[in-house]
């Protein structure tokens, strides 16, 4: 995977959190609760907009930074995550 590549996935990444946020907190408006048991508690220790916010740009940036000295199997696990965070936008489309 070249590095420009890399970048387009981590990018995509962030934006597609922010977006999981924004549509998770009109899910949550509208009735629904948070599934993943790790954002729930932070939800509930009143942290969800700063863990959620900071965690996933955090971590691209940490592979940004480390892209040097990544295998190719972790470089891989960023495309998967990408596919997805798609598929989570796409069933946010599907619910809301």
């Amino acid at each position: 995977m070249s590095n420009k590549l890399l970048q387009v996935l981590l990018i995509a990444l962030a934006a597609m959190n922010v977006a999981d946020y924004l549509l998770t907190l009109r899910a949550l408006s509208l009735g629904a609760t948070e599934a993943n048991p790790i954002m729930a508690a932070a939800m509930d220790a009143g942290l969800f907009g700063p863990v959620k916010l900071l965690a996933v740009p955090l971590v691209c940036l940490g592979i940004w930074c480390a892209r040097a000295r990544l295998r190719l199997a972790v470089r891989g696990m960023v495309a998967g995550a990408a596919v997805i965070y798609g598929a989570l936008m796409v069933w946010h489309g599907v619910i809301a």
